[in-house]
């Protein structure tokens, strides 16, 4: 049956039959003092199967892998794509992305977030399997860094999009009291010249009153169309919305990757 270990590796069956044609999840198998690490590569956010990294420890205690040759550093080559990989996305943090590219952050932390997280618990297996491996108890502790960092990166991602969703609409809150405001104005000019518009138009009627004839009766009409006007702003007007005042710093509430890892 196709297999995704290598034909040239002499692994023993009991190994052997428990890999098929995909990697599967990230898991540790031991048999006959064979050590066999399944791990997956660097995931993207379209990525639909996730691609085999293979690392085998031979009863001699030599390591080999399927992409990164032989020897003990292969596996911290493993982990150093994984820890470049989020020194990436956190100086993309750090820059204050929009919150187009923050949902496209989460996007890529997503998979990475479950990925390192398996890798931690696969390693800590292989530990456990071999006690006094000095290599795998490194690897262990750099994948437990690597899952906390990860953690940390996505809910820092999360929160900068919730802070820059609640900017926007505060932002929006603040343009639509400004325009009540100007409605609020206007409303009030309308409320106090309306009446005395009202009696300059009656009055400027071509009628015989008598008034025409009051050099006091021009002064008499506009003091009551304000007067009027004054009422129908305290009656009918209502008061203007209070504004608020937005507190606290607009900057993006994530942090840097040394202050994470401490």
């Amino acid at each position: 049956m196709p297999s995704v270990l290598p034909s040239a590796w002499e692994l023993p069956s009991a190994i052997r039959v428990r890999v098929g044609r995909n990697s599967g999840r990230q898991r540790t198998m031991f048999a006959e003092d064979h050590l066999l690490l399944i791990l997956h590569a660097l995931p993207h956010a379209d990525d639909v199967d996730r691609k085999a990294r293979l690392f085998w420890r031979k009863p001699d205690g030599s390591w080999q892998s399927n992409e990164f040759g032989s020897g003990p550093s292969a596996l911290d080559r493993h982990l150093d794509e994984f820890e470049k990989r989020l020194g990436q996305l956190d100086e993309r943090l750090d820059s204050r992305p929009p919150a187009q590219d923050l949902f496209e952050l989460i996007r890529e932390l997503a998979p990475l977030r479950r990925t390192t997280r398996n890798l931690h618990s696969a390693l800590q297996s292989a530990r456990e399997t071999i006690p006094d491996e000095r290599g795998l108890i490194d690897a262990r502790d750099r994948a437990g860094r690597l899952e906390r960092t990860t953690d940390l990166l996505y809910s820092d991602t999360n929160n900068a999009l919730d802070f820059s969703i609640a900017l926007q609409a505060e932002i929006q809150n603040q343009h639509n009291l400004q325009m009540n405001l100007a409605a609020h104005r206007l409303n009030i000019i309308a409320a106090i010249f309306f009446p005395l518009m009202t009696l300059t138009g009656v009055f400027g009627m071509n009628l015989i009153t008598g008034l025409e004839r009051k050099p006091n009766a021009f002064w008499v009409v506009i003091l009551a169309g304000i007067c009027a006007g004054l009422v129908a702003t305290a009656l009918f007007v209502p008061k203007a919305p209070k504004q608020r005042r937005t507190q606290g710093s607009k900057q993006s509430p994530a942090n840097s990757l040394d202050r994470r890892n401490s």
